[in-house]
């Protein structure tokens, strides 16, 4: 399977054999490895960046004999990680954690920790939201805090905007603008704004733009 055919749910958390083919870069990613002429891939654990989206660790690199993985030295550079852009289209073959030595990468899974709390109580409150499975098939497949939100009247024209999920009340959530919407919407790239969460009857589910909200 392919990276984009796993939702992020099985991503996060998770550690992945991503072959080397089609990821961005690669050459320049193998020099930066120890044993990195001999990496075919590498083992990778995924996790949400609340500002980034979904980000790959790189642990190691990995050469392929047949079916069996051989995990070269670990990776020594904490910020070496891949987006999710980078591996999208990317074969990728998911990793039991028992077939993989943990202690190898214990720098690396403390600095994706670190990644996750520099982001502080907007990220802890972001990941409530994320917890919420409504929303799903409303999120972005790069970022899973990301969603598009509908605005205009009902007599008029429906436009779409991006929108970073921050926190919820109820059925009520609280999210960051990223891009500039029409000029007439009411609200300006980086206002803070509510919407609701509609189910459309067909599995799916819509972002509506209710109002603006106080930061």
């Amino acid at each position: 399977m392919k990276i984009r055919e796993y939702t992020f749910r099985q991503l996060e958390n998770r550690l992945f054999y991503i072959s080397g083919q089609g990821i961005t870069g690669f050459d320049e990613l193998r020099n930066r490895l120890p044993g990195g002429e001999l990496a075919e891939g590498v083992l990778v654990c995924g996790y949400v960046d609340h500002l980034k989206g979904l980000m790959f660790q790189v642990l190691c690199g990995v050469q392929k004999s047949g079916t069996v993985l051989l995990f070269l030295d670990a990776n020594t550079a904490a910020d070496m990680t891949l987006t999710y852009e980078d591996v999208a289209g990317c074969e990728c073959e998911p990793m039991a954690k028992e077939e993989v030595d943990f202690s190898r990468y214990m720098h690396l899974t403390q600095h994706i920790e670190m990644q996750v709390k520099l982001a502080g109580r907007a990220g802890a409150l972001a990941k409530l939201v994320r917890l919420n499975k409504k929303l799903d098939p409303a999120r972005t497949e790069a970022h899973p805090d990301v969603v598009r939100m509908r605005y205009g009247s009902a007599g008029g024209d429906r436009e779409t905007c991006p929108v970073r999920c921050e926190r919820m009340n109820g059925e009520i959530v609280t999210g960051t603008v990223l891009g500039e919407p029409a000029e007439a919407a009411g609200f300006r790239q980086g206002d803070s704004v509510e919407f609701s969460v509609e189910e459309t009857g067909d599995g799916s589910v819509e972002c509506v733009f209710l109002k603006t909200a106080e930061n």
